[in-house]
């Protein structure tokens, strides 16, 4: 019987470490649109969370106007819809809950190994932005390389983080031009740190998303990298997000892992097109961590 209470104890407790490994937010994504007297449409693509392994679970997910279409491309989602004759101020409303937990590289260690995306050939390719081909960066993706490959991460973690003064930037200036600089924001840092990663045979991505701490924006790069023992981990080297290499909170909302977004026309988060006049856009989001008195289940997808 003591057996028995004992072994209940320990699930109890593993049960209870495991739900509070979760989170759940609300998000609220505002748009607030500008059009001219002559706007005769638009279409208006955004990102909406998708379901990724072991990262997040969209609970539900409401518009204020019908999508024309929600669709993939890989393991982003976009929301899709069309316009017609809009008012002067118009506005659109997306809203989700979603669950989130940790991916970084203390928990995927602790975990073990994890069932999860294979890495896709241009993960290990220069692209706009991420020029691991540039013979600069080559050399100091050289100069940081281990055999063991958590400690080239590391090296290159660090190297990053101290490298570059954050600065926010009103244009995407990417890797190279972070290496030169030695300033840029999130986008700049994960850029630089992805951009080593290739050049040093290692897959890795950059990250669109949102923290849900956040102080200026809650928009948000980071980067993911794939281990082959436990498939794609999370970094973020942008210091001031209160990170280290192995940890970083449970603050991170996947939205895509395309630097170069052709179905945004290489825009970040959001795009569109006009007929008509021209048509100004703003964007706001405003989340809210949902308190429940119990959880039923907090099993990862």
């Amino acid at each position: 019987m003591k057996k028995v209470c004992f072994i209940l104890i320990v699930l109890l407790a593993q049960f209870r470490l495991f739900a509070q490994d979760s989170l759940d937010y609300q998000v609220v994504h505002y748009f607030d649109l500008k059009c001219g007297p002559d706007t005769k449409k638009i279409l208006f693509k955004v990102l909406v969370p998708a379901d990724m392994p072991h990262r997040q679970r969209v609970l539900e997910m409401t518009c204020s106007a019908q999508p024309l279409r929600i669709f993939n491309d890989g393991a982003n989602s976009y929301a899709e819809f069309e316009l017609l004759n809009p008012a002067e101020k118009t506005s659109l409303t997306i809203s989700y809950k979603t669950r989130i937990w940790k991916n970084d590289y203390a928990s995927v260690a602790k975990k073990g190994t994890l069932f999860t995306q294979m890495y896709a050939p241009e993960d290990l390719l220069p692209e706009k932005y991420i020029e691991a081909d540039n013979p600069a960066i080559m050399q100091k993706a050289k100069s940081l390389a281990s055999r063991d490959t958590t400690k080239m991460l590391k090296n290159i973690y660090e190297y990053v983080a101290k490298w570059i003064s954050y600065k926010e930037t009103p244009f995407t200036y990417g890797a190279l031009k972070a290496f030169e600089n030695r300033w840029g924001d999130c986008t700049e840092f994960a850029s630089l740190f992805v951009a080593l990663c290739r050049a040093n045979g290692i897959p890795a991505r950059v990250i669109s998303g949102l923290t849900t701490d956040f102080g200026n924006t809650p928009f948000h790069n980071w980067a993911e990298v794939y281990m082959h023992k436990y498939g794609w981990v999370a970094f973020d080297p942008t210091v001031g997000n209160e990170a280290t290499f192995k940890e970083m909170k449970n603050k991170y909302i996947y939205l895509s892992n395309q630097q170069n977004d052709k179905n945004l026309n290489h825009h970040y988060f959001y795009a569109y097109k006009t007929w008509g006049d021209h048509v100004q856009a703003k964007s706001s989001v405003k989340m809210y961590l949902i308190k429940y008195p119990y959880k039923l289940s907090a099993k990862q997808p």
